[in-house]
């Protein structure tokens, strides 16, 4: 029997971004585990839209309640830089961190996901 789901909903961009990270995650990188938290900082990076110093995104995820303080932010931060995952990434010469991950955060986004289940568990 074949089932088929449909959900539709209004949400944040926040919770839109986060979606696509998710499943970007889940589908290309399962290996990649991350916390709430975690996801919300990569949430933030790609709204920021551009690469940005990574003491200026630390202080701006402190103001954003995302973390207590600037070096917990830049702890995680700088473990993934150095992850191979190569979630997010840092210019040589601006020294600027940027996401490494195509996620749509302009205009009105809709995140059209459709997934097929194979096997019969």
């Amino acid at each position: 029997m074949n089932q088929l789901i449909s959900k539709k909903a209004k949400v944040s961009k926040l919770f839109i971004v986060k979606a696509q990270l998710r499943a970007h995650l889940d589908i290309e990188m399962p290996n990649v585990k991350l916390s709430e938290k975690e996801f919300t900082c990569l949430a933030y990076l790609a709204l920021y839209g551009e690469p940005v110093k990574l003491s200026e995104f630390c202080n701006l995820l402190v103001d954003e309640d995302v973390y207590q303080n600037p070096q917990s932010a830049r702890n995680f931060l700088t473990a993934l830089l150095g992850a191979t995952s190569q979630l997010i990434v840092r210019d040589p010469e601006t020294k600027k961190i940027s996401l490494n991950i195509p996620i749509a955060t302009e205009g009105r986004i809709v995140f059209n996901l459709t997934l097929i289940c194979t096997d019969g568990i």
